[in-house]
């Protein structure tokens, strides 16, 4: 094995190396000699993808991957028998040997080639998910990639985009943390023991694993409850015949319909009273017919 490994040394210009690439990249396994082949010693060279697939032999391809070819040859230099893969696959993850005949024995270099896989969301939720405030909730979001994906879920409250960036962005972990629910978050699975109104809003599921890009998808979550109203002022003085607004905070999902009553059971309808709307409150004009004393 010594007496091997110092003919190596002296045959190629390095004897071991390990070569990391991304899959869908071009990738190159590198076999520089030392010594200086002649035409008729070109086919003592060959490729071994381990443990004893022939890939080339000399300058020529003997595999039927077209993915792979060998490095053009200079007839004056003779050195180098690079292999290339284009593209790298995940499946091509393994060691090569470069293996050269020479006085009579065989000496190998060894090269091992590692792909690293973006990760790719496999699993998440349905879009779009409206459960009702205090029931609990459980979201799974799975990746495949190498190595294997980190997956955090995120909060976004303002609908920007958002670029995956752990720096621009809090985890549902951290953003719920002052809310009095369990909330925990493990291998991709988000749960929530009681949902809150305030929980309202889009989760995004980002998987990481230190390979661009990466992949992520949102769920928007809408968290129902019913009508929490508030009076702006539960007794209002007027004059007699002048026009009145009563006004009413209401907070509801779904918003629903705003109705109002007189006397708790006569709706006031159109013809005498009209409703103003906003975003969450609502304004009802009482409109009194002029009296002679008006005009």
């Amino acid at each position: 094995s010594g007496y091997q490994d110092d003919w190596a040394k002296k045959i190629f210009a390095s004897t071991g190396e390990v070569v990391t690439a991304i899959n869908g990249s071009n990738v190159e396994l590198t076999c520089e000699l030392n010594i200086n082949l002649g035409a008729s010693d070109l086919d003592n060279v060959t490729w071994i993808r381990s443990p004893r697939q022939i890939l080339t032999r000399g300058i020529f391809r003997v595999t039927e991957n077209d993915r792979i070819t060998m490095a053009p040859q200079v007839l004056l230099r003779r050195q180098d028998f690079s292999l290339f893969i284009r593209p790298v696959l995940f499946d091509d993850r393994g060691e090569y040997r470069c293996a050269v005949v020479f006085q009579n024995a065989v000496h190998f270099r060894s090269v091992t080639l590692r792909i690293l896989v973006p990760p790719k969301i496999t699993r998440s939720p349905v879009p779009f998910l409206k459960v009702d405030e205090g029931a609990s909730l459980q979201i799974d979001c799975a990746a495949d990639g190498f190595p294997s994906p980190r997956i955090d879920w995120f909060v976004n409250r303002s609908n920007q985009t958002f670029d995956g960036s752990r720096r621009t962005m809090r985890t549902a972990l951290e953003e719920f943390s002052s809310l009095d629910e369990k909330i925990t978050g493990s291998n991709g699975t988000l749960k929530i023991s009681r949902l809150h109104r305030a929980m309202s809003g889009q989760l995004i599921c980002v998987a990481s694993n230190g390979v661009e890009p990466n992949d992520q998808t949102t769920v928007a979550l809408s968290v129902r409850f019913p009508p929490d109203i508030t009076m702006a002022n539960r007794v209002i003085r007027q004059s007699l015949g002048m026009n009145t607004v009563l006004s009413c905070t209401v907070v509801a999902n779904p918003p629903g319909v705003i109705q109002w009553y007189y006397n708790h059971h006569v709706k006031i309808v159109a013809s005498s009273c009209e409703i103003l709307s906003e975003e969450e409150r609502k304004y009802c004009v009482r409109k009194y017919p002029e009296t002679s004393s008006d005009r």
